[in-house]
């Protein structure tokens, strides 16, 4: 009977992109005016176990995927 079994794993925990409109907004009058989008808990791409185990949840229910927008800008 085996009471161990690999953790090994590779997850995309966080993502974050945004862009920089700091050339246009001048003509507008902002100092500066950003776009950008995060994301996270998207989960696991591999794992070292057969048996489909995520470590971070044995037991427990996954978290489920989170998504923001937003813009920021000042004067």
């Amino acid at each position: 009977m085996i009471n161990v079994d690999k953790g090994d794993n590779i997850k995309i925990q966080y993502i974050n992109l945004s862009y920089d409109f700091s050339k246009i907004v001048k003509k507008v009058n902002f100092s500066h005016l950003q776009l950008f989008l995060n994301s996270s808990n998207w989960g696991m791409i591999w794992k070292a176990n057969k048996d489909g185990i995520d470590p971070d949840y044995i037991g427990a229910p996954k978290i489920g995927k989170t998504y923001a927008i937003g813009i920021k800008t000042g004067f």
